[in-house]
């Protein structure tokens, strides 16, 4: 940092002459042009980096939020089934990009959603950041394959039953613009699992 030194007449020092010296001089700190580049220089690095941290972390949020809303929808869709003594099915659209919680069925093979009660409707959108089916940078499924549409249930759909199993076991893959994948599923003793892909595995989410 520079220091530049100004002359003072006497006359002129009103209120500020406590500021100023016998001989009439004031000290008035500055910087100087390449002290000022080079802090702008990094000002601008930091924010570049900081902007790149922040967008790989709200990638990562949301799709860990959309993971744990996933999680939370099977397992409300379990305890209903438990509590109302009634199956309950969670339905995957693959072509809207919704998943659906449905406590009644019209049919009763829970065969189309149309003729269900689906009190909540998902749209994986909705979390931005390219939020949607798909298995991202995964290379390989859980069990025999990702599903021609990123959900290896049959027909799309699990259901609950009155005791808490599942009839089907499955998984449906999420991912994100960044290529992160999580995967979201069931046993059919009714166990909810949840895995992430790091890169060169799945693991426990």
């Amino acid at each position: 940092m520079s220091d530049s030194w100004i002359r003072v007449p006497k006359a002129r020092l009103g209120t500020w002459g406590h500021h100023i010296d016998a001989a009439g001089y004031c000290t008035w700190w500055g910087f100087s042009l390449i002290e000022l580049l080079v802090v702008l220089a990094i000002l601008g690095f930091l924010l570049a980096w900081g902007g790149v941290y922040l967008v790989v972390n709200l990638d990562n949020y949301r799709i860990n939020a959309a993971t744990r809303d996933l999680i939370g929808t099977l397992h409300k869709s379990r305890m209903t089934a438990i509590r109302n003594n009634a199956e309950t099915a969670v339905f995957f659209d693959p072509v809207n990009g919704t998943y659906s919680l449905c406590t009644a069925n019209g049919d009763g093979e829970w065969s189309t959603r149309g003729d269900n009660t689906c009190p909540q409707i998902v749209r994986l959108a909705s979390y931005a950041s390219g939020i949607r089916y798909g298995h991202g940078k995964a290379t390989e499924a859980i069990g025999e394959s990702f599903g021609a549409d990123e959900i290896s249930y049959t027909a799309n759909r699990v259901v609950f039953t009155s005791r808490g199993t599942a009839r089907h076991a499955g998984y449906a893959y999420i991912t994100n613009d960044a290529g992160q994948a999580r995967a979201v599923g069931t046993l059919t003793i009714g166990t909810i699992l949840a895995k992430r892909w790091n890169g060169t595995r799945w693991e426990a989410y």
